[in-house]
């Protein structure tokens, strides 16, 4: 993108083929409205995050069942051999 200035807080960006006309006063308006919307929001720290996917994620424990796939597993390849 491309930015070329047109006047007193007037720009045009330019985009290959599409040209937008921009205003810094605008800009900056948007800005803050997004830095005021982030500023309170509370960043949960890595062990939140761990504390809260292991009690609302769903979780099965599956080793009983992979023990007896492995299980089957050894007995269908010791019956190919009879």
């Amino acid at each position: 993108m491309e930015y070329f200035k047109i006047g007193a807080g007037k720009f045009i960006q330019l985009d290959g083929e599409r040209a937008t006309i921009l205003y810094k006063d605008e800009l900056t308006k948007r800005k803050g409205e997004l830095v005021d919307m982030i500023k309170d929001i509370k960043k949960p720290s890595n062990e939140e995050l761990l504390a809260w996917a292991k009690s609302n994620y769903p979780y099965m424990n599956t080793s009983a069942t992979e023990a007896e796939i492995e299980r089957l597993t050894n007995i269908i390849n010791l019956i190919k051999t009879l």
